[in-house]
């Protein structure tokens, strides 16, 4: 029985300590005390209205009529709705090939945004290049609402493109 007795009044002296462990009541107001909330951060913000350009200047913007290819998604380009798309293959260092991008982009320029013509370099993305079965430069491939056309490999001048083109869509 003095066993347990010795045990028990041990017990009681541990107790103490570790209910004592900062359980205060200094720290209970401590912790109690409302904080005001974090301000938040002070931005200029501007109307949505400003950030995007009204119906009329919408208008007025001309569509881009060439643009040299980035690895973007051929389908959304050619499938662009009532404009004519021309994927152009081409090597950078074949002077044909530089001689049909000038004529390429004037007759695209011409067009006033119902045509676009893709620049696509044959030696930067030989997987597009063997993906439209091209084996020669310049190889252009030409697209209205999604659909293969034409194919037109070589050279030729602003005049004879437009002829070539100018057949194509009346034939179809």
């Amino acid at each position: 029985m003095t066993c347990r007795l010795a045990s028990m009044i041990s017990l009681l002296s541990i107790v103490p300590l570790f209910s004592s462990c900062d359980d205060t009541e200094e720290r209970r107001n401590r912790y109690s005390e409302k904080k005001p909330p974090p301000a938040p951060m002070e931005r200029p913000v501007t109307p949505m209205a400003t950030n995007f350009p009204s119906e009329s200047k919408k208008k007025d913007r001309v569509k881009p009529s060439w643009l040299m290819y980035n690895g973007e998604d051929m389908i959304q380009i050619t499938g662009l709705s009532g404009r004519k798309v021309f994927l152009v293959f081409y090597a950078s260092w074949c002077p044909h090939s530089l001689a049909y991008i000038e004529a390429m982009k004037q007759y695209a320029n011409s067009e006033k945004g119902k045509s676009l013509a893709v620049f696509i370099d044959a030696d930067v993305y030989p997987d597009m290049a063997k993906r439209y079965n091209v084996e020669a430069t310049p190889t252009t491939i030409l697209y209205v609402e999604g659909m293969n056309l034409r194919t037109m490999v070589g050279n030729v001048s602003e005049a004879r493109l437009r002829k070539l083109i100018s057949e194509t869509l009346t034939v179809q």
